[in-house]
């Protein structure tokens, strides 16, 4: 499920969402998996944001019966979404339709993206951009992740994207725009990006990153059990868990590891050939993409692909050509 499984406490993160003139716009004691105990909430008429500060419609079920979590919805009575989890394919051994990986105490249901394409329809461009957070001091993790970072980037005007044919056709070119960004705290940065702007703006608190297309990037010891378990027994070089929290080992940070596991970050799933290989020894490895991968990660954004990796939003200027979600994508000669 999409959960952030790393330990947060998003309202002890150096103190950010103190105040030394608080009103209390609603309060509530919750059963674990987000159900109100009855005569022990209070929520001000205005209020729209419940458990988890996730937006509640109270007229579909009821007072805190029904939770929007964007496209899901989710009933905390009966702890099931009403629609499947659309990286329900990473996770067989549970239910598509069960949340916050059965485990409310651990884990964060998340209603953000890990990217963002921003699509200009009078510029002919189409931006994909993403924000990784390091540590603060980590050096390992900062330079790792810019050495990822800077391999997309490199990216940038190779490809284009063509809508319509012969003299009806619009070409836009194709520009990748990742940074990296050391915080104190990177996964509860990204926590406080996900949250519903109107609870960060009465919080108190700044949204790095307001589209929501945050990541977090970390180098951890080649003995970290979050590497164990990889494919066919193998254990795996890098990790990228719900699309988000990349992490790589110790000894693959000066590697193409790195951007390997960005490249899940940005909607794309295992490929045959360039540096999306399942392996890394992998004969058809290279540091390299193709026209597929553009292909995907602007498809995602459209719903056209089904790759359980990260999400995308789109953000247009612009009035878009006709029928310009079936556009081609083309290696620019």
């Amino acid at each position: 499920m999409a959960v952030i499984s790393d330990k947060v406490n998003l309202y002890g993160h150096d103190n950010r969402l103190d105040s030394a003139r608080a009103t209390v716009m609603s309060a509530s004691d919750y059963y674990p998996f987000g159900l109100e105990m009855k005569g022990r909430q209070f929520s001000g008429a205005s209020y729209r944001f419940g458990y988890m500060n996730f937006e509640k419609d109270d007229e579909i079920k009821g007072f805190g019966n029904h939770i929007s979590w964007g496209d899901y919805g989710y009933d905390p009575r009966v702890v099931v979404r009403w629609s499947p989890d659309k990286l329900a394919a990473k996770y067989p051994w549970q239910s598509p339709y069960s949340v916050m990986g059965n485990n409310p105490i651990l884990h964060k249901e998340l209603d953000g993206e890990d990217y963002a394409v921003y699509i200009n329809h009078e510029t002919k461009t189409i931006i994909v951009k993403a924000t990784y957070y390091t540590a603060k001091g980590n050096t390992d993790a900062y330079n790792s992740a810019v050495k990822a970072t800077q391999f997309w980037n490199e990216q940038s005007g190779k490809y284009q994207y063509t809508v319509g044919k012969r003299d009806a056709a619009v070409t836009y070119d194709v520009k990748f725009e990742l940074t990296v960004t050391e915080v104190a705290n990177p996964v509860a940065e990204i926590n406080i990006d996900r949250l519903p702007p109107e609870v960060a703006s009465n919080s108190g608190v700044t949204q790095l990153t307001p589209d929501q297309s945050s990541n977090t990037y970390s180098v951890l010891s080649d003995a970290d059990k979050v590497f164990e378990n990889g494919e066919e027994g193998t254990s795996r070089e890098g990790f990228t868990n719900t699309g988000a929290l990349v992490k790589i080992k110790d000894s693959r940070k000066t590697t193409e590891t790195g951007a390997h596991e960005v490249g899940h970050t940005l909607g794309l799933g295992h490929f045959f050939k360039g540096i999306l290989t399942k392996a890394n020894n992998d004969p058809n490895r290279s540091k390299t993409i193709t026209k597929g991968y553009i292909k995907d990660i602007i498809g995602n954004i459209f719903g056209r692909t089904n790759n359980n990796a990260g999400k995308g939003t789109i953000h247009e200027t612009g009035t878009a050509p006709k029928k310009f979600s079936e556009g081609k994508v083309t290696k620019k000669k």
